[in-house]
């Protein structure tokens, strides 16, 4: 299965140029398709600066996936909007996109 969302296609972005390879399917397991430990941290901090959210490691160590760990970042989004009062919604809703 490829990556069918944006948060999805750049979290398989950043995977396989850690593991170094030319593509990743949602289910691949990142320990079995070249990924250690120190690239797992890597991979999650790597995720969090770009998304601006908080991930737990022991999270993607116990499914590696790119489909879990998508699943993962987009909670984590979804926690962070939860969060946010009504007018820090309305200026994040102002900003211009890139």
């Amino acid at each position: 299965e490829q990556p069918s969302t944006e948060l999805s296609e750049a979290v398989t972005e950043v995977w396989a140029r850690l593991v170094d390879r030319p593509s990743i399917n949602m289910g691949d397991n990142f320990f079995l398709n070249g990924g250690s430990s120190l690239l797992a941290m890597q991979l999650v901090q790597e995720l969090q600066a770009a998304f601006d959210v908080q991930l737990r490691l022991v999270d993607f160590f116990e499914t590696p996936t790119p489909a879990e760990l998508s699943r993962l970042v987009h909670e984590a989004l979804e926690r962070q909007l939860e969060e946010m009062s009504d007018a820090e919604l309305e200026t994040l809703l102002r900003q211009d996109l890139p």
